[in-house]
């Protein structure tokens, strides 16, 4: 987000990310003043496959006050952090108000996002997934925000195909920028029909200095490991995983770990049958550990 040079619906060059704090500062008369982006996730923050969005967020810079909005908290032990806004911290009725006009398919400004942006001074909304950023148009229009989103995966491959790529075109016509994670991705946005020139590459890093390299060799004497680390869903792969091992294990000794579990999905418990199966076929209970969701 330190490259905002789309162009505004009125159409002005948005200006960079300093240019926007050093206006901010001037304005408030405080050289501690920092930038305020509101953060939106249509759910928890935050759930225990999502590390790479609290990564995302913990390493933006220190000049950037982030203020996230969320429905509900979870696994705070695991991703700590400041200026958490819950949705299930309002009213009762505030609630299920919100939640049908959702359910309804209706874009409707959230009152504590709206609220949020307006007690912070926030000048940029980044949405977090596709389907968010469009509930969040209103949000944009009425609070003057300046508007991101960060399309992961779902929000591309399958919901254009379920009845989203008429409210895709709207997002992309008042969108300011849109982040993807690779080039593959940022050509399935603009064939959706983005402006190319909105869209911008933005990679999810991995702090190598927390992971020192070491060396790998493999004494075949010795069984061979394998981990395993991902959610039980079908673009994982994991049965096919388990299939090559399953071959090797007829010629090798080895020992595979698993990581990860389903989800309350029907997608997702059927995928864990299918890798149990796996398992089974090709006899590897007395090789295969599955370890569940792991911190």
């Amino acid at each position: 987000m330190t490259h905002l040079k789309t162009k505004s619906r009125g159409g002005k060059k948005l200006k960079s990310r300093r240019d926007r704090v050093t206006q901010t500062r001037s304005r408030k008369g405080q050289s501690s003043q920092s930038l305020t982006v509101l953060h939106s996730i249509a759910g928890a923050w935050l759930e225990p496959t999502q590390t790479w969005l609290y990564e995302q967020v913990r390493a933006l810079p220190q000049d950037i006050e982030n203020q996230i909005v969320c429905t509900h908290t979870s696994n705070l032990d695991q991703f700590p952090m400041d200026n958490l806004h819950a949705d299930s911290d309002q009213s009762i009725s505030r609630r299920l108000w919100e939640r049908v006009q959702k359910k309804l398919g209706r874009q409707r400004a959230s009152h504590l996002s709206f609220k949020v942006a307006k007690d912070t001074e926030a000048k940029i909304l980044h949405s977090h997934f596709g389907y968010t950023a469009w509930r969040n148009l209103e949000l944009a229009r009425k609070a003057n925000l300046r508007h991101v989103v960060t399309f992961y995966g779902l929000d591309v491959n399958y919901l254009p195909k379920h009845g989203w790529l008429p409210r895709y075109q709207e997002l992309f016509a008042e969108i300011d920028l849109v982040l993807c994670e690779g080039p593959h991705m940022a050509k399935c946005i603009v064939d959706l029909g983005c402006d190319p020139q909105k869209v911008l590459v933005h990679h999810l890093g991995v702090n190598l200095e927390r992971i020192p390299f070491q060396p790998c060799a493999w004494d075949p004497r010795v069984p061979l490991k394998c981990l395993i680390a991902a959610s039980f869903r079908e673009k994982k792969g994991i049965p096919y995983a388990l299939e090559a091992l399953g071959r090797i294990g007829e010629d090798f000794p080895i020992e595979v770990t698993i990581i990860g579990d389903a989800s309350k999905s029907k997608a997702s418990k059927s995928e864990k049958q299918k890798i149990l199966e796996t398992i089974s076929k090709w006899d590897l209970y007395s090789r295969v550990r599955l370890l569940g969701y792991q911190p």
